[in-house]
């Protein structure tokens, strides 16, 4: 059997930003569950010093647009599970090289058609991608992470709006949006920003929208923004009714507006609600695959 691997080139304007964003892709590069930077060149593009990034070609889209696909049906627990933990284990090994990604989304998670199963759908591989905002938090960036970089929704409440060293991502109106609460607040913060993302894209996959969110139209509203610094969100009918409470006992531990009680990644993982899809979705995956 003959293999065809496709690739994908990104080009960017050579800068100190651009440079880190790709160094830090790069390192992380190897893990199964993030998208594989194949080599990285210096050339000029109209007399400009440029960055030419070859990555694996994924395929099989966003994350976001399976949720848009679902509609009002949102994903089953165990589908679910296993999307986190693929999410988990690619923000497992960013905090284990000590790098934060502060920017987790559906957007940035694509998937990649899996050679073993014929029908790539259901069991394709979710990737993490867009290393924008990512930076190390050990002792190679002795300010620590301070500045707040976010995506409005998707940001924890630790990571200032107030700050005049604010990078926002605004999608589109219709895209849910994830923040942190200490991207919200006016205090230096920690790789924990993330697991806050975590819990967000959690509770979409579970009901179909976010636990916090604009009733202006707005990217971020007044009264959004102090929800989730306050970390008031609800479990509504019917939407919830049937989730299990391991489900938004882990949705809770996630979205905990201090982030010293915030669980870890590795607790995350190792979370009964994880580890009891998870196998179950291994099972059906051996079976489907091989039998």
């Amino acid at each position: 059997m003959s293999l065809m691997f496709h690739f994908s080139v990104e080009r960017y304007f050579f800068s100190k930003l651009h440079r880190l964003k790709v160094d830090l892709h790069y390192m992380a590069s190897g893990h199964p569950n993030i998208v594989e930077i194949v080599d990285v060149y210096e050339n000029s593009y109209n007399n400009v010093q440029c960055l030419l990034v070859v990555m694996e070609s994924m395929k099989g889209g966003e994350l976001f647009n399976r949720i848009q696909e679902r509609g009002q049906q949102a994903f089953t627990e165990r589908e679910a599970a296993g999307i986190m933990f693929e999410i988990c284990s690619a923000v497992a090994h960013l905090h284990k090289m000590n790098i934060a990604h502060r920017d987790i989304k559906p957007e940035n998670l694509l998937y990649v058609y899996n050679l073993l199963c014929r029908d790539s759908n259901p069991n394709a591989r979710l990737k993490l991608t867009d290393f924008g905002f990512a930076k190390r938090t050990d002792e190679s960036e002795p300010l620590g992470l301070a500045t707040a970089c976010y995506t409005p929704y998707y940001c924890a409440p630790e990571v200032s709006l107030d700050t005049d060293k604010t990078l926002v991502h605004f999608p589109l109106v219709e895209k849910p949006l994830i923040s942190s609460v200490q991207v919200l607040g006016a205090e230096k913060y920690d790789k924990s920003c993330d697991l806050w993302s975590v819990g967000v894209v959690m509770y979409i996959l579970l009901c179909g929208y976010p636990p916090f969110y604009s009733q202006h139209g707005l990217p971020m509203s007044p009264g959004m923004k102090a929800k989730i610094k306050s970390g008031q969100y609800t479990f509504p009918s019917p939407e919830w009714d049937c989730v299990s409470e391991a489900a938004k006992d882990l949705i809770k531990k996630l979205l905990k507006t201090d982030a010293a009680e915030r669980i870890t990644i590795e607790q995350t993982m190792q979370h009964k609600w994880i580890t009891h899809y998870h196998k179950v979705s291994m099972f059906f995956f051996i079976n489907r695959c091989f039998c």
